[in-house]
């Protein structure tokens, strides 16, 4: 009797270890950001009838979940068999408590409100007492090391350990490795293969795999109504076999680019990825392929339905005697629906190529020269041409104001900037001085470029074809002007128009001094790592600040308008950078601003003309092209701000130190909703907080002279 319990217990035991829940247990199949917030899944194993699947757009903090967000709990009504689909939808009424389920079981709560800025859903189950993410998606981009501190962020989070992008999560925008602020959010997707057959791993695989989603910001794109009835049928393995179709390439120097093939077999059933590696004694250096490869590593992106792939390769004519070289192709890794064949390195070699290359030496490819200063320039001819032939070198501008009387040459010069180079049988090297002038005039660095033009049919290109010479001013250095950036407006939808007409983003520019301040050949941006994105061209007087003057930059990406319309916008949904360059002996940095996200209308600026304080203008009182200081505003600071408690639970209470008449207290979720609104009836009021969700919000404070905010945590 005794060892019949033991068998029964054991076999009890048995039967709920296999049928505990395991991260690839499930897959999501389709998000939906844009209201009303949906999620779809697909089981990839049997459910057990009573099991619970939680799901949450909390952040995780490498071993926990934040709390600040929502969690829907899934219960199973009945056993469901793998291949079932279910989707569960916020009716973003307000009213229903909990999410609606299109398939089996019940839900109890919803995720309400995910971010059209970008969130994630994670999936998990309870093991033991252990919280156990089994699925995961991300609309925005999984953050390479988890936040700890406080509430975390909501709108983007780590990847828990026990999941892998690609394998049992996936991520509709972009990767960990990318930078935080390339914020590429899509709002919806959803897996485009309607019908899939193979094994669970296969499937599986398929569903993570990005390439096989449509994603899109508008929900008539990529939204829920357009998911598909998918249907997955699960059995034998579908793996096809990628191999190369031939073991060898052969290049030439200079030649013309070869086609590396590969078959697959059979042709694939979703979208895949395979990565090449390039190797061997020839290096990434010496070739150029397409898609371009990074550090000798390739991406394929093998659509649905391929039965073959290729990429282009071609030999670098570098000028340098060498020899034949011989590399590698290697199929480096292959997505889960793809195994390697046998074929899968080939070798290839470059051939030195018999006819001369033309090329510049590399350590002229920047070349300083100061003015008076004289700089001998080397183009170089391996092997030296057998006959006597003609090269041409081409002279043109970098600098708007660079012009023939800044420099002279050994050669002449056509008034076309160009001189033609004849060339001896046998002659290796042809040599050319240029020299700066000395024009005893205070200026910016000058730049122009040589390039190696169109070449007779017995001559090749080399891999250096241009060269830059920067002339460097000799006379007294120039102080960089005193100026700043005054006030922004990142979405201009009826304040003030353009020459044209158009409402544009803006820039305003305040001059302090006494003289007035051409901005001509000085740089605006809008990327820190980019500063000399736009350089203010000369010789215009619309570019000149008046002492004590403004001056409004349009930021339309319309440069052909005119010398005042930057080549670039500001982002009012996330705000951005802008910074103003100076160029002296090297770039100087005048002034520079990071705004905050901005709604219609309402700018950014200093409470006082070149002050430190900055506020937001309300739409009947920004100044552009006029003083901050003309509108009489009250300043709510946000330092003077206090929310206590926050984090809050039942109520805050808002206090500034002076009340001003008419100010009302506003708070938003997250996403940008209104969600409270109560007027302050004096410089401390007291604002219920019982009645909404766990989450960050935004606390903003405004009257009829200006606007400040603050965040807020209820817990």
């Amino acid at each position: 009797m005794l060892k019949r319990l033991l068998l029964i217990l054991t076999i009890s035991i048995s039967i709920s270890v296999s049928a505990q829940l395991s991260p690839g247990s499930i897959a999501f199949v389709g998000i939906q950001m844009d209201a009303p917030d949906a999620f779809a899944f697909v089981a990839l194993t049997t459910i057990p009838a009573g099991d619970t699947i939680h799901f949450t757009d909390n952040g995780w903090n490498g071993t926990d979940f934040f709390t600040t967000e929502n969690v829907a709990s899934w219960v199973n009504s009945a056993a469901t068999p793998a291949g079932t689909l279910i989707k569960i939808t916020d009716p973003d009424d307000g009213l229903i408590l909990n999410g609606i389920v299109t398939g089996p079981g019940t839900c109890t709560g919803k995720l309400s409100g995910l971010s059209a800025s970008g969130d994630q859903v994670i999936a998990w189950v309870r093991i033991s007492g252990a919280k156990v993410p089994i699925a995961a998606i991300s609309t925005n981009f999984w953050l390479p090391v988890c936040n700890t501190v406080a509430v975390g962020n909501a709108n983007y989070t780590c990847l828990p350990s026990n999941l892998t992008n690609g394998v049992n999560a996936v991520c509709l925008s972009v990767d960990s490795v990318e930078v935080i602020t390339a914020l590429h959010d899509y709002d919806n997707g959803f897996f485009n293969v309607s019908a899939l057959t193979g094994s669970v791993e296969e499937i599986r695989c398929a569903i993570n795999n990005v390439s096989n989603w449509t994603k899109n910001n508008e929900p008539t794109v990529a939204g829920a109504p357009l998911w598909p009835a998918w249907n997955f049928t699960f059995g034998p393995s579908n793996t096809s076999v990628f191999q190369f179709q031939s073991s060898v390439i052969n290049l030439q120097e200079g030649g013309a680019e070869e086609i590396v093939s590969f078959e697959i077999t059979p042709e694939a059933a979703s979208a895949q990825t395979v990565t090449i590696q390039l190797g061997g004694a020839a290096n990434s250096s010496d070739i150029i392929t397409f898609p371009a490869n990074v550090n000798g590593l390739l991406t394929l992106q093998i659509p649905a339905g391929s039965a073959f792939a290729s990429f282009s390769i071609s030999a670098v004519a570098d000028g340098i005697v060498e020899g034949n070289e011989i590399g590698t192709i290697t199929i480096s890794t292959v997505s889960c629906g793809l195994s390697l064949g046998a074929q899968s390195v080939i070798n290839y070699t470059i051939s030195e190529s018999s006819d001369p290359i033309v090329s510049f030496t590399s350590e002229q490819e920047n070349t300083f020269l100061n003015e008076g200063a004289v700089v001998t320039i080397n183009v170089n001819i391996a092997p030296a041409p057998i006959n006597a032939t003609t090269l041409q070198l081409v002279l043109s501008s970098i600098s708007p104001d660079i012009t023939f009387a800044d420099f002279t040459t050994s050669a002449p010069i056509s008034s076309f900037g160009a001189f033609d180079v004849p060339l001896a049988a046998g002659q290796g090297t042809y040599s050319f001085t240029i020299t700066a002038t000395d024009d005893l005039l205070q200026e910016l660095a000058e730049s122009f470029a040589i390039t190696i033009g169109d070449l007779p049919p017995d001559l090749l290109l080399g891999a250096l074809d241009s060269i830059t010479v920067v002339i460097v001013d000799s006379d007294s250095p120039i102080e960089a002007p005193v100026l700043f950036i005054n006030e922004v407006m990142a979405s201009n939808t009826s304040t003030i128009a353009d020459e044209n007409g158009y409402f544009g983003d803006w820039i305003e520019i305040y001059n302090p001094g006494v003289i007035a301040v051409d901005l001509a050949g000085m740089y605006i941006s809008d990327d820190a790592t980019t500063p000399t994105k736009y350089q203010f061209p000369t010789g215009s007087s619309a570019t000149v600040i008046p002492a004590g003057g403004f001056k409004l930059i349009w930021a339309d990406d319309s440069t052909q308008t005119g010398p005042l319309h930057a080549n670039f916008k500001l982002s009012s949904t996330s705000g951005e950078f802008v910074g103003l360059y100076y160029q002296g002996a090297e770039l100087f940095v005048v002034d520079s601003i990071s705004f905050p996200p901005q709604t219609d209308d309402i700018s950014f600026g200093r409470l006082e003309d070149g002050g430190s304080t900055w506020v937001e203008f309300a739409p009947t009182l920004t100044t552009p092209n006029a003083s901050n200081n003309t509108s009489g505003i009250t300043s709510i600071l946000e330092n003077e701000i206090n929310l206590f408690p926050n984090p809050a639970n039942e109520q805050i209470t808002v206090s500034i130190p002076t009340f001003k008449t008419g100010t009302a207290i506003s708070i938003y979720s997250i996403e940008g909703k209104l969600v409270k609104q109560v007027k302050m009836e004096s410089n401390s009021t007291v604002v219920a907080t019982n009645d909404l969700a766990s989450g960050l919000y935004i606390v903003k404070l405004n009257n009829d002279k200006a606007t400040a905010s603050k965040k807020l945590v209820v817990e």
